[in-house]
C-alpha cells in the first residue's frame, strides 16, 4: 500500500512507550472504531459452531467446521481487494487534490460503504439465526461479514501506520491490544445477551452500535490532519 509521504523511508524510528500513543486523539478515534467492529465480528465468528449446532442439529462436527470457510474466504477476498482499493484511492485523490491532499480523507473515503454493508450483515445475521433460516443464508452473510470486517480493519490499520510512521510497531501493538481486549469483553457477555434478548435483538443492538461509529470516521477526516500536524510540530520542537 502506498505511504502518505514519498520520503517515508527517511523517517527515523523512535523507541517510545506504545501506551503514549493512547493519548493521541486521532489514534484513540481509530482504535475505538476498529476495536468495536472487530469485537462484534469476532463474536459472530466465535459462536458460529454453537449457533449452528443449536439451530441445525442434523449437522455433523465436520460440517460445522466447514461452516467457517465462507467467513475465511470473505476475509481473504476483503483483505486483497482493500489493499488494491486503498492504493487506487490514494493515487486518485492525491492527483486530484494536490497540495490540499489529506491522508485521512484518502484512506477513509470508502469507510461508509464498508460500515453500511457490515451493519446490515450483523443485523441480518442475528435475525437469520433466530428465524432458523436455511443454512445458505448465514453462510452467505458470513462471506460479506468477513470481507467488510477485513476492509475496515485493514483501512484503519493502514491509516494508523500512515500517521505514526516513526512508531509503526507501536501503532500495530495498540491496535491489537484494543481489538483483542474488546473482543474478550464481548465474548464474555454475548451468551447472556442472546439468552435475555434473543439473537435478533442482540445483534440489532450491536449493529446499531457499529452504525453509531460513523461520526468517528467523519471526525477523523475533519480533525485528523489538525491533530497530526500539531503533534508533528510538537515533536519537532522537542528534537
Amino acid at each position: 500500500m502506498q505511504a502518505s509521504d514519498p520520503d517515508s523511508r527517511a523517517v527515523p524510528k523512535h523507541s517510545v512507550n506504545p501506551f503514549v500513543l493512547l493519548t493521541y486523539p486521532d489514534v484513540i478515534v481509530l482504535l475505538t472504531f476498529t476495536g468495536i467492529v472487530y469485537a462484534v465480528n469476532y463474536t459472530i465468528t466465535a459462536t458460529i459452531s454453537s449457533a449452528f449446532a443449536r439451530i441445525y442439529p442434523e449437522l455433523s462436527e465436520t460440517v460445522l467446521g466447514l461452516c467457517y470457510l465462507p467467513v475465511g474466504a470473505g476475509m481473504i477476498i476483503g483483505s486483497t481487494l482493500t489493499g488494491k482499493l486503498l492504493d487506487w484511492q490514494y493515487a486518485r485523490i492525491s492527483d486530484r487534490l494536490g497540495d490540499h491532499f489529506s491522508i485521512e480523507y484518502a484512506r477513509l473515503r470508502l469507510m461508509p460503504f464498508y460500515l453500511a454493508v457490515f451493519v446490515v450483515c450483523v443485523v441480518g445475521w442475528g435475525w437469520t439465526i433466530q428465524a432458523k433460516a436455511h443454512i445458505a443464508v448465514p453462510l452467505i452473510l458470513g462471506v460479506f461479514l468477513g470481507g467488510t470486517s477485513m476492509g475496515i480493519l485493514n483501512t484503519t490499520m493502514t491509516l494508523n501506520i500512515d500517521i505514526l510512521q516513526s512508531r509503526s510497531s507501536g501503532a500495530t501493538a495498540c491496535t491489537n491490544l484494543a481489538r483483542c481486549s474488546l473482543a474478550a469483553i464481548m465474548i464474555s457477555v454475548i451468551d447472556r445477551m442472546t439468552s435475555a434478548w434473543g439473537d435478533g435483538w442482540t445483534y440489532t443492538f450491536w449493529g446499531g452500535i457499529c452504525a453509531l461509529l460513523l461520526p468517528l470516521m467523519i471526525l477523523e477526516i475533519k480533525m485528523g490532519p489538525t491533530w497530526r500536524r500539531r503533534r508533528e510540530a510538537e515533536e519537532k520542537e522537542k528534537e
